[in-house]
């Protein structure tokens, strides 16, 4: 999870989500699913969805590019 700025001055949460080859899985599901099981402050507004994660060359996930990637 990424913070970033949102559109009200606070700040929202963006879901960097990695995918299993060949899942057809959206964001919208995603999003979907939150709301059938999460009260509504809690969906999350951004999801992303990636083949896989960037690493570092150590295998930790590396939280600099994944903060500088675009709003989708």
């Amino acid at each position: 999870m990424i913070l970033f700025g949102g559109d009200m001055g606070e700040e929202d949460i963006r879901q960097i989500v990695p995918l299993k080859p060949g899942s057809t899985l959206t964001g919208d599901d995603i999003r979907n699913y939150c709301r059938a099981v999460m009260a509504k402050f809690m969906v999350l507004r951004v999801v992303t969805l990636m083949e896989k994660l960037p690493r570092t060359s150590t295998g930790k996930p590396e939280k600099g590019k994944r903060a500088a990637l675009p709003l989708d």
